[in-house]
């Protein structure tokens, strides 16, 4: 399997570097020279134009931002639709944290694609629940996209080729599938990822605000700095993900703003602030003790033509993907999930 990375930032380097790592044949391109240059030192097979880093790929991989997923698409299809050789099949994804936004178009642009060539062409959009603070290709680590829960939006059929390539890739670098739809991914990442961003912004903004915030900043400890790691984000790459989610994170913000208030009405006495926070503490640790149990894997054989409606109903469930692969015969597919605890 050849995979083509296009975009080095803090997640496509990452993940080109994983797949380097993992002996996965990857090739990789960046429009930033300097970007380039450094990727070629790590060891990556780096090309000067996007052209020459799609040659022969099996999975392309969009890892830019997700305002320039059209634009850096529509290179990708011209692209491949240059091709003279025979008939190939291409799976094509990006890494976007947002789906909503881009989607449509993109299964529209690669439609035609397939349509137009001899290519069998098809997307399908990924997103690896994974990141820290920092930004660009020196930020990037192979070991922040080890392990993760993969999003594969499931908003449409999809071909058992196109979900056998991205679990394949996903399972090299030790990774588990959660099949969803895109509007319900969206507003899981708000809640789940985008909404801490804003919360530890807000928090330094009201410090920075404060006039004795010198004083404060003296007495910072644990609390101090796990409220604002994620603040220290790029900016820009924190507007990537909440500017395109905007819908979800403003109906969010109103429920903080209402929550507050609760918190602020529960401060008049102890019993009724323990009363408010003791549910609470007591939620994260079930939700704790829920991730740290090992749940031996399970195996179902389905009919291929039922596999997109499956794995939509094992995720649904709380299940995530291991792998998949053909069974008895072409019809049937064989897929290995395990369950989390409902919590």
């Amino acid at each position: 399997m050849k995979v083509a990375v296009i975009g080095l930032g803090h997640i496509g380097g990452s993940f080109a570097k994983a797949l380097l790592e993992s002996n996965v044949y990857v090739t990789c391109y960046d429009s930033d020279e300097c970007t380039r240059t450094h990727a070629k030192d790590a060891g990556l097979r780096c090309t000067d134009n996007v052209s020459d880093a799609l040659s022969g790929a099996d999975l392309v991989v969009l890892a830019t931002p997700t305002s320039a997923i059209p634009m850096v698409l529509a290179e990708v299809v011209d692209c491949i639709s240059k091709w003279e050789a025979s008939a190939a099949q291409v799976v094509i994804s990006d890494l976007s944290s947002t789906k909503s936004g881009f989607l449509d178009t993109a299964y529209e642009m690669v439609a035609r694609l397939s349509s137009s060539t001899c290519h069998d062409v098809e997307y399908l959009s990924l997103h690896p629940m994974a990141g820290r603070e920092g930004s660009g290709f020196d930020s990037s680590d192979a070991q922040l996209i080890r392990s993760s829960t993969w999003a594969i939006l499931m908003d449409q059929e999809h071909s058992f080729h196109a979900i056998s390539v991205a679990m394949k890739v996903i399972g090299h670098l030790d990774g588990k599938g959660l099949f969803i739809d895109p509007k319900v991914h969206d507003q899981a990442v708000a809640l789940i990822s985008h909404v801490p961003h804003l919360m530890s912004l807000a928090y330094t903004q009201l410090l920075e605000n404060s006039q004795i915030r010198g004083i404060s900043l003296s007495l910072k400890a644990g609390s101090f700095k796990d409220m604002t790691r994620v603040a220290k984000t790029d900016s820009e790459k924190v507007a990537a993900m909440v500017v395109p989610n905007r819908d979800n994170l403003v109906t969010l913000v109103d429920d903080l703003i209402d929550i507050l208030g609760v918190v602020k009405s529960n401060m008049r006495t102890q019993d009724s602030f323990v009363e408010f926070a003791s549910p609470l503490a007591a939620f994260l640790n079930v939700t704790e003790q829920a991730d740290n149990i090992q749940l031996s894997s399970k195996a179902i054989t389905v009919r291929a033509s039922e596999l997109n409606a499956v794995l939509k109903e094992i995720c649904t469930g709380g299940g995530l993907v291991q792998s998949i692969s053909t069974d008895k015969d072409a019809e049937h597919v064989r897929v290995t999930f395990f369950k989390r605890q409902s919590s």
